[in-house]
């Protein structure tokens, strides 16, 4: 195991030691059925191209970016995943009140 497996290893069992409630209580935001009517109100639209990561499988598309595209730019989301590698800061964001990523 690397120093960079067993950091993440070590950061989720902290998260599930720790912030437990947090982690099932976020699950009511940041689930495929928020994500499902966050993409069809924004095809409703028709203003934006919407491109998912293509490496998820399709159950998974939730898990990674999804890039809104128009002439204006480009809008990047994201819901929070404690199960990433990023899963300490996504957490620390939360606790902030934060409940996904924007950026544009």
């Amino acid at each position: 195991m690397t120093d960079i497996d067993k950091q993440y290893q070590e950061d989720i069992e902290f998260l599930k030691n720790n912030y437990s409630k947090e982690m099932q209580e976020y699950e009511k935001i940041g689930n495929r059925g928020n994500f499902n009517k966050i993409i069809d109100r924004v095809r409703k639209l028709n203003k934006y191209e919407i491109e998912l990561d293509s490496f998820y499988s399709d159950e998974d598309k939730i898990l990674g970016l999804t890039h809104f595209s128009s002439d204006a730019g480009k809008i990047t989301f994201q819901f929070h995943d404690f199960y990433s590698f990023d899963a300490k800061v996504d957490m620390e964001h939360y606790l902030e009140g934060k409940k996904y990523n924007l950026d544009l």
